[in-house]
């Protein structure tokens, strides 16, 4: 079962995992839960949820990110994670047997790889307060707003996820 601050409802999404307003009839993946709104996004049935920062996250310089991106391992993944959203790292380490149980089980290394790739963009996006509470404002948006808010929210969230991407150097299959 998906974590809960993903989505325990698939929603749709497109093709290679990337949110984009325009390929959904008026319905942009956005559910709720008693937590907030969720994003749902990708490949393994789980999603990226920028929860609010809490404690364990510091104030930065305006604009400077509040670690450095980690390298794109489990190790280094789970230790910012710890760090910016300590909150997250049950859903982390569930989706991390769940992938290494479907590799496993398929002999393919693939879902590890999307595990990793979508971690990378949580962090990368979540250790940015600016880019994370905008995307909380765009999913609030699409939560709540008419159908034409709710799309132009949802291209939004697909243009940060792009720019996640694109700066991480993963790109769609």
């Amino acid at each position: 079962m998906p974590p809960p601050w993903c989505g325990v409802t698939e929603a749709p999404h497109a093709p290679g995992g990337t949110a984009r307003a325009e390929e959904w009839a008026g319905n942009p993946p956005v559910t709720r839960s008693a937590d907030g709104v969720r994003f749902t996004l990708g490949t393994l049935g789980t999603g990226i949820r920028i929860s609010p920062m809490g404690e364990a996250m510091t104030t930065s310089a305006a604009g400077q990110p509040l670690i450095p991106q980690p390298a794109a391992t489990v190790t280094a993944l789970r230790q910012a994670i710890g760090q910016i959203a300590p909150a997250a790292l049950p859903a982390f380490t569930q989706e991390l047997d769940q992938a290494a149980d479907q590799s496993r089980q398929g002999s393919d290394i693939a879902p590890l790889q999307r595990f990793i790739a979508q971690w990378s963009v949580y962090v990368h996006i979540q250790r940015q307060p600016d880019i994370a509470a905008r995307f909380r404002e765009l999913e609030d948006l699409a939560a709540t707003g008419d159908a034409a808010q709710a799309r132009q929210a949802a291209s939004g969230i697909g243009r940060i996820l792009d720019e996640a991407h694109a700066a991480l150097g993963i790109f769609q299959r």
